[in-house]
């Protein structure tokens, strides 16, 4: 099985950090770098207070069940969250947000140029016409080690793009990351340039994506309608060792991984070192990488 020898986003074996009520959390790097100081998380209403301050450094001290009424995304591409958000291998359970239609910037965060890492989103239930991932809507930061589970939609009767199980507009490096996340998407207007008109791109791990994807993969199936990929819907970047096994089907440019690349005669090419699944993809054309 090729796909097992590709890393799997968060280590199994890495145990979560658990933080006391009232407990502080530092870092350093190395002996002579800055001392970075946290806010430690350990509830649903904490966790909805970092609107308040986004541009602050925060962990997760326990896993947290997210509330049952709709989830107000922390952060947009306005005004994204700007910080260090840490779950220290902790997760967020059951995330909603299912008012649909015409929202955009949908995830646990709706948009960030901050630092995301070591978190999973589990059991989610989202929804929005542009920019909704499980994890982030609008990456402009980095995403590491992470990962989401659940079912993410894209809705509307306008525009409805960039869609993604994990994140859904990435501007940022997704390092070492997965999504096991039924992405669905099949409403309003897709026919277009994903990148430039917010039409299309619909991916398993993210929809579109113009930076670096690495280390990661996703296994949920993937409906959409045009630029639809197993991995990425639409990408203007490298994209490197990585798979994509979900079934996916849509009607126009969709492939197994990689459902449309800015530029495919590009040199060196935007997919290196990644494969698809054709009997579980149910594609015989990947869009980049080789079959699996």
């Amino acid at each position: 099985d090729t796909a097992a020898n590709f890393p799997t986003g968060i280590n199994p074996g890495s145990a979560p950090v658990n933080l006391a009520a009232g407990a502080t959390f530092s870092t350093k790097a190395a002996t002579d770098g800055p001392v970075i100081n946290y806010t430690v998380i350990r509830n649903a209403t904490q966790l909805a207070a970092i609107s308040s301050g986004l541009a602050g450094n925060y962990v997760l001290g326990t896993a947290i069940t997210a509330p049952v009424s709709s989830w107000t995304p922390i952060g947009n591409t306005a005004t994204p969250f700007a910080g260090i958000f840490d779950g220290l291998v902790h997760k967020v359970v059951g995330l909603q947000h299912t008012n649909g239609g015409a929202d955009v910037d949908v995830g646990l965060f709706g948009g960030s140029t901050g630092l995301i890492q070591n978190v999973g989103v589990t059991n989610v239930t989202i929804a929005g016409s542009q920019n909704v991932g499980a994890l982030v809507g609008f990456n402009n930061g980095f995403v590491v080690n992470s990962y989401a589970t659940g079912t993410v939609q894209g809705t509307g009767t306008g525009d409805v793009g960039r869609i993604g199980g994990l994140v859904g507009y990435s501007q940022g490096p997704i390092l070492g990351s997965y999504a096991n996340v039924a992405v669905t998407a099949t409403t309003g207007t897709q026919p277009g340039a994903p990148f430039a008109a917010g039409r299309g791109g619909i991916g398993g791990l993210a929809g579109v994506v113009t930076t670096a994807v690495n280390d990661s993969y996703a296994r949920g199936a993937v409906t959409g309608i045009n630029a639809v990929g197993g991995l990425v819907g639409y990408s203007l970047a490298g994209i490197s060792n990585t798979y994509a096994t979900g079934a996916v089907s849509g009607s126009t440019n969709v492939n197994g991984l990689l459902g449309q690349e800015a530029d495919p005669f590009a040199f060196p090419p935007f997919v290196f070192n990644s494969f698809w699944h054709i009997t579980t993809t149910g594609q015989m054309t990947g869009g980049g990488g080789a079959a699996a």
